[in-house]
């Protein structure tokens, strides 16, 4: 016999997870396609409310890239000094994996 209450708390709580993962991944998604869509080649640069939101989105992008190149350098770094196999492999995936947005 499984008890329901359990399930229905487990099940809930997926839904929440996916429902935060969907919102993230749309926020996400709305950067993207503002950056993309934002400006034409050759175009200088904007003026005004819409200047003032691509250079601060520009700023934490270039920001959030940086600072995720040193987790991940300094994750490998640590790894190959504990002599773990793959430790670049675990520095690439904690580079990448440091874009993905928390709360």
């Amino acid at each position: 016999e499984l008890p329901l209450g359990a399930i229905a708390h487990q099940l809930r709580l997926l839904v929440s997870n996916a429902a935060g993962l969907l919102e993230l991944l749309f926020l996400v998604l709305v950067f993207v396609i503002y950056l993309l869509l934002a400006r034409q080649p050759g175009q200088g640069p904007r003026k005004g409310m819409a200047g003032r939101i691509e250079a601060r989105i520009k700023n934490y992008l270039s920001v959030k890239m940086m600072l995720s190149v040193v987790v991940g350098a300094a994750c490998a770094l640590v790894l190959w000094l504990l002599d773990i196999h793959l430790s670049l492999l675990f520095g690439s995936v904690h580079f990448v994996l440091n874009f993905i947005p928390s709360v």
